[in-house]
């Protein structure tokens, strides 16, 4: 992701919603809040300090082929996701939901929807994500098109199938992470 090149994703139906690439510093503690704040949640469930955020977050700047976007209703930042390509697939990650939507329940859905019809547009590849049994967003990821292709130990392989389900589901009823890494 190169701050600054890599356009926004518009989400359909609703332009008071936009899905910007992460650049600020503002961004960077929002991302490391966040997760820090529901890294149950995570395949690593380590604090991240903000040292170690700045890493990431430099490293991921590097990256042509990994994007974190900010979440933004009318402007302001209520959460996050990210879609790397990783060999012949797709990972979409950090599905967080920082606080809950200015803009109602359908917001994170619809810009998860966005997010997943990107990913294929950038890359023509299965767009796939890793989530914890323990994740309590399964079902919403199941009403948005994410339908479990695999169960590993510790975490469901999903994978977008948008003609299958009901996409623009509603939001689950806890706010916080969505998705793992």
């Amino acid at each position: 992701m190169r701050p600054g090149e890599t356009p926004p994703i518009a989400v359909d139906g609703d332009p008071r919603v936009v899905l910007r690439p992460a650049a600020s510093a503002q961004d960077v503690e929002f991302l490391r809040t966040w997760k820090n704040a529901h890294r149950t949640s995570f395949f690593d469930q380590s604090e991240i300090t903000r040292a170690q955020q700045a890493i990431w977050f430099k490293d991921l700047c590097r990256r042509d082929d990994d994007f974190m976007y900010m979440v933004d209703v009318d402007g302001q930042t209520v959460g996050c996701m990210g879609f790397r390509r990783i060999g012949q697939v797709v990972d979409f990650y950090n599905i967080i939901r920082g606080v809950p939507p200015l803009g109602g329940p359908w917001v994170m859905s619809r810009a998860l929807q966005a997010l997943l019809r990107a990913a294929f547009h950038e890359f023509a590849l299965p767009v796939t994500g890793k989530v914890l049994r323990s994740n309590p967003a399964l079902a919403w990821y199941a009403a948005n098109d994410c339908l479990v292709v695999g169960t590993e130990d510790t975490h469901y392989v999903l994978e977008w199938m948008p003609a299958h389900g009901a996409s623009g589901a509603h939001e689950p009823e806890a706010s916080g992470e969505r998705s793992a890494r």
